[in-house]
């Protein structure tokens, strides 16, 4: 039996917001809740760990889902960041320094050895960066073992693939990829315009929510976007310009680390992605969802969204992230074209801003992964109708006061007050549900 001080004890069920019934350890103490189903007296306690360095709304959601699944939820972030908002946060762990992933990363193996965690999650991709460092690095923590939680929730090879390898894998895999390069100068850029057209799009490594992307439609747009992109457009007599052009001119040569920039063809079709959870390079559980609304345009992140199951994309999710070996959440953005069929865009190697709404498509991706860790069978996916989304507080920054959110499940932490309040403070006063 397990150990009563490592688990939930079931006495009484209650009911969220959302109409979804937990399991609670006493009338008079905080939640700790566990998803209803079979459970009787005992389910394992296992400790997630957030690693959440950039202040960004998706990690904000996730201790609520995660600890609806089982998981009992360690935060490791600098103070006030949105995720460490959340009420179901058990454990924080702060971040009192900032700098560079070499500079973080021995409070982090202190967070871990403190916390002890059976996974770790990456909020953002600067936490992805951070992870795959600490994985990859010679340096070691003091207690053995707390490297194999690590290990255990990163691909079975860690490192930071570049958008251009990540191609290539995914290519092997057998999914459908657009025309692509990577390109160390605007002359390259422009050489495989000539070749495939425009518009085109270019993308910087480690970035999100459509930050390092742009989209170029002529000769004069791409060379600007470029010089951004690489940081080039600087001041001709600045030191910072003078050392960023010396780069530039290292990377056109093939002798810097940096990968450069991969330029892709843009593919007739409609925006649509897939949210997963994978251990051991299998796929467990997944909710795809068809961008209805994004902001800023061209390449801002999704603000509505229709969840709906897919077995296309399931299949190639299963696909890639065996390719990868991968542990974790991750995302696969995808163009739906004109015939039906689905051009693989680019992974995200973290959760996306709707890994927390499993529930709404018939699917639980924390519960999935809490199963696996636990050895037991990962439930099957209830048919359920398409979800229409607005995301908050995403949808609300493109229109704070819309009135054509009727149709839409409203993604408001309303029973969260402090999250609530932090997310709705980057609004205008007067923002409307």
């Amino acid at each position: 039996m397990t150990d009563p001080a490592h688990a939930y004890v079931s006495t009484h069920k209650v009911f969220d917001s959302a109409g979804v019934g937990y399991m609670v350890r006493g009338a008079d103490a905080p939640p700790r809740r566990v998803a209803c189903g079979s459970v009787e007296s005992y389910m394992p306690r296992l400790r997630l760990l957030i690693v959440a360095l950039d202040n960004w709304y998706g990690s904000a959601r996730l201790p609520r889902s995660l600890k609806g699944a089982g998981f009992e939820i360690g935060l490791f972030a600098p103070p006030g960041i949105f995720a460490s908002q959340s009420q179901d946060v058990d454990k924080r762990l702060p971040l009192a320094v900032d700098g560079p992933p070499r500079v973080l990363e021995q409070p982090a193996w202190q967070a871990i050895a403190a916390f002890a965690p059976d996974f770790i999650v990456p909020g953002d991709e600067k936490s992805v960066r951070l992870l795959n460092l600490m994985a990859t690095s010679r340096s070691a923590p003091a207690a053995p073992g707390i490297k194999s939680a690590l290990l255990r929730s990163l691909p079975s090879k860690p490192g930071l693939l570049s958008r251009g390898d990540m191609m290539t894998i995914a290519a092997d895999a057998g999914l459908a990829c657009p025309d692509h390069a990577v390109v160390r100068s605007c002359d390259e850029a422009l050489r495989f315009t000539e070749r495939v057209g425009w518009p085109v799009y270019l993308k910087r490594d480690n970035t999100a929510g459509g930050n390092g992307v742009r989209r170029c439609a002529d000769r004069a747009t791409l060379a600007s976007q470029f010089a951004q992109l690489t940081n080039t457009a600087m001041s001709l007599w600045s030191a910072e310009g003078t050392l960023r052009r010396g780069r530039q001119w290292l990377r056109s040569l093939g002798l810097a680390g940096d990968p450069g920039i991969t330029i892709q063809a843009a593919v007739p079709g409609e925006p649509t992605f897939h949210t997963a959870v994978a251990l051991d390079g299998k796929w467990l559980a997944g909710l795809s969802a068809d961008v209805e609304e994004y902001y800023p345009r061209p390449t801002g992140p999704s603000t509505r969204v229709r969840l709906h199951g897919d077995p296309a994309m399931d299949d190639l999710a299963r696909r890639l992230t065996a390719a990868l070996g991968y542990n974790g959440f991750c995302g696969l953005d995808f163009i739906r074209r004109p015939d039906g069929g689905l051009t693989f865009l680019e992974f995200n190697a973290r959760p996306t801003p709707v890994a927390h709404l499993g529930r709404l498509a018939g699917t639980d991706l924390g519960a999935a992964l809490r199963a696996a860790l636990a050895g037991e069978p990962v439930a099957a996916p209830i048919p359920t109708p398409p979800r229409r989304v607005a995301l908050f507080p995403q949808d609300w920054l493109r229109d704070p006061r819309s009135a054509e959110r009727a149709p839409y499940h409203l993604d408001i932490p309303t029973d969260d007050p402090a999250l609530l309040a932090a997310l709705g403070a980057l609004l205008p006063e007067g923002w409307q549900a």
